[in-house]
């Protein structure tokens, strides 16, 4: 196989497509219908707007939803070779995920749970989140445990996390 380099700005665009199909993802997991979140185009945009959400996955409109969006959602899109798992075991406050979640953590807004996606080719979806927001995880599969920052962060395979939370709301 042979590999090229990725144009300069591809990887903004690899980003933004990834963003949009998580959009259209958890707007269907949550709200059973695509329509109801988007990728947020820029940031400052909509800064104007009432109970402004955080993140790069918000709601469309807070007025027409069925039920309130609780989350602060940050994606990623990274190769295998930038994530680097077995470092996780290592070395986790050092580690790129540990980074962006601090960053996230601050820029959040308090009331929403931050919720981590990162993309990783030929692997998956990997959705990492607060233990404290996922009481409904009994450790019955496999998972990623990180300390950051003294806090026990859950990293799961996203159908796992999709599955739990899905018979939590009901």
């Amino acid at each position: 196989r042979t590999w090229r380099r990725m144009r300069p700005g591809g990887g903004n665009a690899k980003g933004s497509s990834a963003e949009r199909a998580v959009a259209r993802m958890l707007s269907q997991w949550w709200y059973g219908s695509p329509n109801y979140l988007w990728r947020r185009p820029g940031s400052g945009f909509r800064a104007r707007m009432p109970q402004r959400h955080t993140g790069d996955i918000v709601p469309i409109a807070d007025s027409k939803l069925p039920k309130p969006w609780p989350f602060h959602v940050q994606v990623k899109h990274w190769s295998r070779s930038h994530v680097k798992l077995d470092t996780l075991f290592t070395c986790n406050n050092c580690h790129p995920i540990a980074s962006v979640w601090t960053k996230e953590d601050e820029e959040r807004r308090r009331d929403l749970k931050l919720m981590l996606l990162i993309k990783i080719d030929r692997v998956g979806l990997l959705c990492f989140m607060r233990s404290v927001d996922m009481e409904f995880f009994d450790g019955s599969v496999t998972h990623i445990r990180l300390y950051i920052d003294g806090e026990l962060i859950i990293g799961l395979d996203w159908r796992v996390v999709a599955r739990f939370f899905w018979q939590e709301e009901k």
